[in-house]
């Protein structure tokens, strides 16, 4: 191992261990869920095993810590929306909307949410493109083309069809909430004017809390060229049970294919596991 990559992760492990042993929030489950438990020695060893890793030259060291460092960006921002955020309540287990201040601290909560949601779809769109690819993502997106369009068109070019429901959920997540709040009119006002619980963190769950058990298992596999992926679709649901928009769980083709309509016409599809074989 490069010695500048073992320093990088030697010391943020080294940080991250000495933050869990006073963490309140140190719970292996949740952990697992949002991947701020992975192994980042580990990851670099099956990297470095694998077809995509260069280290001959200086621009393939200075990628090698551009790698390391996108994984980090990901744990990190994890650990901040599922555990700091909580302990001072911002992002996190919203009040019931009793009386105007709890609607407005509702608001200023979902605001932070929204935004660190759709920031960690950014670095991991940053992180697997460059660990396949070795380029930086927004380097390589052509102009009047759209980021997120891009990587898009990129992943289904590759096969990685395990990315489709994360883009598929991303988009509407855009239109909903991320555009509207930073370019547009806000749609939290209403919650706001009726004194509504706002439904963003249930929804926020979908990418928060995958990444450990469903995205980042899947580019190991690809890292190893394993046979099998494995697709992953749940339904969206709000923590207290208010009804989400419906356009968050739009039924993928690929379990289409696997039930009747009947059961998905009734909507008894809750949470969907299956494999799906690879083709490198």
């Amino acid at each position: 191992m490069d010695t500048e990559v073992k320093e990088i992760i030697d010391n943020f492990q080294n940080k991250i261990d000495k933050y869990y042993e006073n963490s309140a929030l140190n719970n292996e489950i949740l952990r697992e869920f949002n991947g701020t438990n992975i192994d980042i020695k580990n990851f670099y060893e099956i990297y470095s095993n694998s077809e995509y890793y260069k280290n001959s030259t200086d621009v393939d060291k200075k990628i090698n810590k551009q790698i390391v460092n996108a994984l980090i960006d990901i744990i990190l921002l994890n650990i901040i929306v599922n555990e700091i955020d909580r302990l001072d309540n911002i992002g996190v287990d919203f009040c019931e909307a009793e009386d105007v201040f709890s609607s407005l601290y509702n608001i200023s909560k979902a605001m932070n949410l929204i935004n660190k949601t759709r920031i960690l779809w950014e670095r991991i769109m940053n992180f697997i493109y460059l660990i396949i690819e070795r380029k930086v993502l927004d380097d390589s997106v052509p102009k009047r083309k759209s980021k997120k369009g891009f990587f898009k068109d990129w992943f289904s070019q590759k096969g990685y069809k395990f990315l489709e429901e994360y883009y598929n959920f991303i988009c509407v997540f855009d239109d909903k909430y991320r555009t509207p709040e930073t370019h547009k009119q806000s749609t939290l006002r209403r919650f706001f004017l009726e004194e509504k619980n706002v439904p963003i963190i249930g929804i926020s769950f979908k990418m928060t809390m995958s990444f450990g058990i469903d995205i980042y298992p899947n580019i190991i596999s690809i890292l190893k060229k394993d046979k099998y992926i494995t697709l992953r679709w749940q339904r969206v649901r709000s923590l207290n049970g208010d009804a989400v928009p419906d356009e968050f769980n739009v039924i993928p083709d690929w379990i289409k294919e696997h039930f009747s309509k009947n059961d998905i016409d009734k909507g008894k599809i809750e949470n969907v596991t299956l494999p799906f074989e690879m083709k490198y």
